[in-house]
Formats: structure tokens, sequence, C-alpha cells
């Protein structure tokens, strides 16, 4: 509930009126190789239906940043996840995701969940721009758009989506490689 009442708050930073759905979720964890994660980075990760399901997925040694702006999202992440939070599985950083490269230097995995077709052309560019500077296999991208399949190979070569239809509303799941040597990854 805590997700539509924002949606309705700032409809521009929430990127949909409900959670991604196990589904979108599933399809983002199937393009991960959790054998190579240390480190996974989720931006706008909202009441967290994303991180629940990656997170049994994790190594021992790995983790998840989630940096998310809404306080209200936050701190129900830090109720929802304190356990996770308490074993160093998971980080929650309440800031802007468009600033990504003041809150982190370097993730395997980029998990970006903002609603990037409605960024300023110039806001989109350096965002992608930290983006590709930060990943060293892959950025997933969720969207509800099929512009933003465009506006990403504009920006990076190796772009592949992904329709989930068991999400309201349909969902675009993005899989975009930073590296040419990265193997598409599975779950393991």
């Amino acid at each position: 509930m805590s997700h539509l009442i924002q949606f309705f708050k700032h409809p521009i930073r929430i990127a949909s009126i409900l959670p991604s759905s196990k589904s979108v979720a599933k399809t983002i964890a199937e393009s991960i190789d959790f054998t190579i994660a240390e480190h996974i980075v989720e931006l706008g990760a909202g009441d967290g239906p994303i991180t629940k399901i990656l997170l049994p997925y994790l190594k021992p040694d790995s983790k998840i940043t989630v940096i998310e702006i809404d306080k209200k999202l936050c701190n129900d992440l830090n109720k929802k996840f304190q356990n996770e939070i308490k074993i160093g599985k998971l980080e929650i950083i309440t800031g802007n995701a468009l600033e990504l490269r003041k809150y982190i230097t370097t993730a395997d995995y980029v998990i970006n969940e903002l609603p990037t077709t409605l960024l300023t052309k110039q806001k989109r560019e350096q965002f992608f721009t930290d983006i590709k500077a930060v990943t060293k296999y892959a950025c997933i991208q969720l969207n509800h758009s099929p512009n933003a399949g465009k506006q990403l190979r504009e920006h990076f070569s190796d772009v592949k989506a992904k329709l989930v239809i068991l999400n309201f509303p349909p969902a675009y799941v993005y899989i975009v490689r930073s590296n040419a040597t990265y193997n598409s990854g599975a779950r393991t």
C-alpha cells in the first residue's frame, strides 16, 4: 500500500502504480550470473519486490546496495530487510540514484528501475554515462516503455529486451552487457 500512496504523491519519482511482479523479479534474477556477482546495485527499489527475490541467490560474500530517493520507502525497506542489513547482505542508501557515482564506484550488476524515458536528454545521457562507468558486467533496466530500448541503444551496443506481460502494467526488462567477454549469465 505504501508504494501506491507514494506513486500518487510523486508520480514522476515512482515509476509504476504497483510494485514489480514476481515475474519481473524472476526475469531480472535470471539475467544475473550469481556465481560472479559480488556487488549488485539496485536503483529505485521501491518497496523491495526485486530485492526480496535476489537476496537468496547471493553468495556468502556478496551484497546488494539499494539507492532509493523516497525516505518513506527507505524506512519500509530498512524494517522489511533488517536481518539482511544486520548481516551485511544489504545496504540501503537514501539518495538520488541519478547521482550514482556519489555513492558507488563499482558494481558487477546495476539494476535500474528509474523511469529513464521521463528524464531530460541531458540527465539521461549523464546517467547512462555513470552507469557505464561503474558497471562491470551488465546493467538491467526495468521500464514500462518500449522507447527505453531505443534510448539504451543510443548509449550501449549490446541491448536485449524481454517483455514481461505478467506485470501491471506490462514491463520490459532490458539487459545491457558492459563487457564483450561477459557470458549471458544464468541464475545458479
